[in-house]
């Protein structure tokens, strides 16, 4: 989970009018999920999301908000990772009809 969530606030992109720059958080001493939680909660145009897997349903209930608020969203996931039985919730975006692409790497 703690890789999960660094991961998470490093790649994730977000076009927020008001952004200075890239802020980069790193747990188990900083909220990395706590961070990503208030950027989404102010994206108003776009998220593009580049995760390994994601496994927070507090992210996955931010990423409903923002796009029930219009906000474009864009998933991308490990597919080999996403297979995995334990890694449910790019199932429930796909269901809820967000974009998302599993992605295999063929490197």
């Amino acid at each position: 989970m703690v890789i999960a969530r660094v991961l998470l606030a490093l790649l994730l992109l977000t076009s927020i009018a008001s952004a200075q720059g890239l802020e980069v958080e790193f747990s188990p001493f900083g909220d990395p999920e706590g961070k990503v939680l208030a950027e989404l909660a102010q994206a108003r145009a776009t998220v593009d999301v580049a995760q390994y897997n994601i496994r927070s349903q507090r992210i996955f209930d931010a990423l409903s908000a923002a796009r029930a608020r219009g906000v474009r969203v864009r998933i991308v996931v490990d597919a080999k990772n996403a297979a995995k039985p334990w890694n449910t919730l790019d199932d429930a975006f796909e269901a809820a009809g967000f974009d998302i692409l599993r992605y295999t790497n063929t490197g």
